[in-house]
């Protein structure tokens, strides 16, 4: 069974950053020397702090209509209340998405750059097809590539970018 995972990785040309998803597989590479390889090519690996995960979901409510959100994880495991809430707002998003304004004033405790109290992401497209993608706070990524290129792309553009 091959063990192929995706990650994240930014590249800086021209005064602007570029993005592209990696696969390897973990039996023949391992993370760190996934990361160390790509550091010699000049690519950083792209690490979603908590604002970048509230711009991901400020997108599926305000510009993108096709995605939205499925599921959310604090990454403390000691604020259950908290990650109840969550999920009780994301379960109130399937019948009315307007209440994803709910979801972002739950998490505007951590909307920092510098805060990783957003452990992961699931976003899923609203068409029959289901696609669906998870990311995790390190930039590891599952899931559709369509996703990434149409959706998460625009967004890390704008963001690192400052477009």
């Amino acid at each position: 069974m091959n063990a192929i995972n995706k990650k994240i990785f930014k590249h800086f040309q021209n005064n602007c950053y570029s993005f592209q998803l990696i696969s390897y597989n973990a039996e023949k590479i391992s993370y760190s020397q996934l990361i160390k390889k790509l550091k010699q090519e000049n690519s950083r690996q792209v690490l979603f702090n908590s604002e970048v995960m509230i711009e991901l979901i400020k997108e599926t409510a305000i510009n993108n209509k096709e995605y939205i959100v499925a599921a959310l994880k604090i990454g403390s495991e000691d604020d259950l209340e908290v990650q109840e809430n969550i999920n009780k707002i994301i379960l109130s998003m399937r019948t009315d998405y307007s209440n994803v304004v709910r979801l972002i004033e739950e998490l505007s405790w951590c909307y920092d750059n510098e805060s990783i109290d957003i452990s992961e992401i699931k976003i899923v497209s609203r068409g029959e097809n289901y696609d669906n993608a998870k990311i995790l706070s390190n930039g590891i990524y599952f899931g559709d590539e369509k996703i990434f290129n149409n959706f998460i792309v625009p967004v890390l553009t704008r963001y690192f970018n400052g477009e």
